[in-house]
Parts: structure tokens; C-alpha cells; sequence
């Protein structure tokens, strides 16, 4: 039922106890029955618990310093999942430097993960970006330009100056450290990055470490349908 997205692993067991779950038919009242979800059916209060994972998709945004992975280590500190209390399997869709900030997509739906990730979907990234120098209007027609790096060429979508030696940048390449090795190219050094949009869905009012779900509108902007 925790799997399904019906109720968290402790609320599971409180629906048992009270008799509101049924196998077959038969109310259940043993604590780890097991059941085969491709030929049992399985009831709480006499609605039938779906087959298939229900799919879920969540907007966060991640802190500097936790990293972009589905499980922490002693000698790696915090991971993103460990933010967030719900009884799915979600990963991230794409990740995220441990010392940048910003906007991650989690989710247990392998279609919208790849409309996210692929780049032959094109889906833009945005960032705000400090620099350690501002960046001169020379360098920034170089990086309009496009630049070669170790592992191909990048040209960012669009590149504008901002006071305060930051820059906002959109790209829709997710290879690794991307942004920062464009302003290492240029003789410049990237302080901190903050990620704010990925496709149509915006980091906005939410605070750092917190997560919310993806509407029905931003899920239909990736093509994706939350009740499929």
C-alpha cells in the first residue's frame, strides 16, 4: 500500500489493525501478509488498491552542500531524499552539484525522467550564477558565441549580465559541471550556482529544503499525464 502511494508503512499497519484492508475479499488482519499485486486484489474500505506504482513527481529545492543522490554516507553528508518523508521510490530526475543550490525534479516515473535528462528534448535549465569577477561584455559575446570544452562544444541558449558580478544563463546540456567549466574557459570562476527553472516548472517561493508536487499544468509540459 506504501508503494502505491495509499499511505505511509505505519499508517498501513493502523488501517490492518482496524480491519479496513481486504486480499481477495477476505479482510486482512496479519501484519506482513504477503500478496501478489499482479493477481491479488487488494481493498482499503473497499476501494481496490491499483496495480502499478502510482506515479510521482516532485519539485525541490536543494540546499548547497546535500548531494543529488537517493542515499547518504557517513563521508558524504546528507542526500536529497533525505528531505523528503513520502512512502515512494523516487530518484532524481537529473542532478545537481553538492555545492550548488536550486531546483531538482524527483520522481519514481521513468518517462518524465528522460524528458528531463535527454537532450534531444531540449528542456532548458536556468541558472543565476556569482561570480568570482564580473563578466566583461567581450567575454560574455565569447560565451554567446559558444565555447569548446574537454568534451564537445557548448553554447548556451541564452547568456545576460546581472549587477553584482552575476549572470543568468540557460542551457539545455546537463553534462557534468557544465556551467562551471564555461566560465573556467573564460579565466573566470563560478562562487555559487543556483538553478531556478527546469522546462516550465520554477523554484518560485520555495524555501531551501523544502519540496512540493508538480501540477497537472507542469506535468502536461513534459507530456506527461499524472493519472495515465
Amino acid at each position: 500500500m506504501a508503494k502505491r502511494g495509499i499511505c505511509s508503512r505505519r499508517s498501513g499497519e493502523t488501517l490492518i489493525k482496524e480491519g479496513r484492508v481486504s486480499v481477495n475479499g477476505q479482510t486482512v488482519h496479519q501484519m506482513g501478509f504477503q500478496v501478489n499485486p499482479d493477481q491479488d486484489v487488494v481493498e482499503v474500505d473497499g476501494r481496490k488498491v491499483p496495480s502499478e506504482e502510482k506515479p510521482i513527481a516532485i519539485a525541490f529545492h536543494k540546499p548547497r552542500g546535500v548531494i543529488s543522490t537517493c542515499r547518504t554516507s557517513q563521508e558524504k553528508g546528507l542526500a536529497v531524499t533525505d528531505y523528503i518523508d513520502l512512502p515512494y521510490r523516487l530518484y532524481p530526475a537529473g542532478r545537481l552539484d553538492c555545492d550548488s543550490s536550486g531546483l531538482m525534479i524527483l520522481t519514481n516515473n521513468g518517462s518524465l525522467a528522460l524528458r528531463i535528462t535527454h537532450p534531444r528534448y531540449h528542456k532548458e535549465k536556468e541558472y543565476i550564477v556569482q561570480l568570482k569577477s564580473p563578466l566583461s561584455h567581450r567575454a560574455l559575446a565569447k560565451l554567446q558565441k559558444g565555447i569548446d570544452l574537454s568534451d564537445g562544444p557548448i553554447c548556451p541558449k541564452r547568456i545576460w549580465i546581472l549587477p553584482d558580478s552575476m549572470v543568468g544563463i540557460i542551457i539545455t546540456e546537463g553534462r557534468k559541471r557544465i556551467v562551471r567549466r564555461m566560465f573556467e574557459v573564460i579565466g573566470n570562476q563560478v562562487v555559487n550556482l543556483h538553478r531556478v527553472r527546469i522546462g516550465e516548472v520554477k523554484i518560485g517561493d520555495l524555501t531551501s529544503g523544502a519540496w512540493r508536487y508538480l501540477s497537472d499544468v507542469e506535468l502536461e509540459s513534459f507530456q506527461i499525464d499524472r493519472n495515465p
